[in-house]
């Protein structure tokens, strides 16, 4: 008889001891802040797909479309000189811009400065983009900002140079120095400028004597 007895009250704790349980997983389910994101085994509509952020592809991305952006903007200029000029091809274009340049080196050149004017803008940096838009010939400019040299020396080409500038917040005085004049006068050079998500903010072309400048002021403005 005391056999039966124990094995009654066994039982019951067994029992209890199971509601005690299944009320504390129902509990947790129910405070658990991710409960929303469980789905039953074998569903997969149920589950939610997590993009985890690559900052390597990111900035790879971003590279490529502003390298788009600035591909862009070149070849619309060159449509534009060649245009402007009544040439059709781009090498009819430099064999003319060559021939003026020869006739003009006969020339002397006053030193005067180019204002380029003030941009406003809220980039972090600015990408600047040249050549010598005349004939190659051995041209040299010099890069300063806020009165420091940046860049010491650029040989410009035919084809186009890009470099890279931090802006730092207020007013930042971007300067391009003549060096030399080459073998023919003056400095022939030409830049573009673009923000930090390939927005064209300036383009200009220029005649340089040597120890001239040409200039602008960018002022960079506080990010909303």
């Amino acid at each position: 008889m005391k056999s039966c007895y124990l094995k009654i009250f066994c039982v019951l704790i067994l029992i209890g001891c199971s509601e005690t349980i299944s009320g504390q997983i129902d509990n947790i389910k129910k405070s658990d802040s991710f409960s929303d994101i469980y789905a039953p085994a074998g569903n997969s509509s149920g589950t939610k797909k997590i993009d985890f952020i690559d900052p390597y592809r990111d900035e790879q991305v971003f590279e490529k479309s502003l390298a788009r952006e600035i591909e862009k903007k070149i070849q619309e200029k060159e449509l534009r000189d060649l245009k402007e000029n009544n040439v059709l091809t781009p090498q009819q274009l430099f064999e003319k811009r060559y021939n003026a340049e020869a006739w003009g080196s006969k020339k002397k050149y006053a030193i005067i400065d180019k204002n380029l004017g003030v941009l406003e803008n809220r980039t972090e940096t600015i990408t600047i983009v040249c050549r010598d838009f005349g004939a190659e010939d051995g041209d040299i400019v010099q890069v300063n900002q806020n009165n420091n040299t940046v860049i010491r020396q650029i040989e410009l080409t035919r084809r186009y140079q890009k470099f890279t500038l931090s802006l730092r917040p207020g007013v930042n005085r971007i300067e391009f120095l003549a060096r030399n004049e080459g073998l023919y006068s003056p400095n022939t050079a030409g830049f573009m400028i673009f923000d930090e998500n390939g927005k064209q903010l300036l383009q200009n072309d220029w005649f340089l004597a040597t120890g001239a400048t040409a200039f602008f002021t960018i002022v960079r403005t506080p990010k909303k």
